[in-house]
């Protein structure tokens, strides 16, 4: 901290090389198998990927949720918490053995939950306005995947 302000550039530099081992804390080891030098891969279809060579080295994606970023957007993910609150369970990490983090309480909407026959509702007009991806860039993205 520098008067009373973190500075994250000094955080994300000491948790250069320990992305593997913070990510490890929370999905546990990396799958060996699916592992290579330039990434690591958590999870039984190595769903979740840890870049350690390269440009992106240090960034995460997981695929089963199409999220990624840096360790700090990773601290985010896994707890709930806010952007200060990962850096300080990283600042910790850094400094010692890592902290729990209680996940931030959610906003609660009174919003009004809509029931099975909205819910059915709802599909059957959207299922109404699906239209044939042939002829639409959709049809160009989806040859690229």
């Amino acid at each position: 901290m520098i008067a009373g302000r973190v500075d994250v550039p000094a955080i994300k530099e000491a948790l250069r090389g320990r992305e593997g081992e913070i990510i490890a804390s929370f999905r546990g080891p990396h799958n060996q198998k699916l592992s290579s030098h330039d990434e690591l891969r958590w999870g039984n279809r190595g769903s979740l990927v840890l870049v350690t060579r390269g440009p992106k080295t240090g960034c995460w994606y997981d695929h089963e949720v199409a999220i990624g970023g840096d360790l700090i957007a990773f601290v985010q993910n896994e707890t709930g918490c806010k952007f200060k609150e990962a850096l300080a369970y990283l600042a910790d990490f850094i400094g010692g053995a890592p902290i729990t983090l209680r996940p931030s309480p959610r906003v609660v909407t009174n919003r009004p939950k809509p029931d099975d026959d909205q819910k059915a509702d709802n599909a059957l007009r959207l299922w109404g306005e699906v239209q044939p991806l042939r002829g639409t860039i959709a049809e160009i993205g989806r040859a690229h995947v």
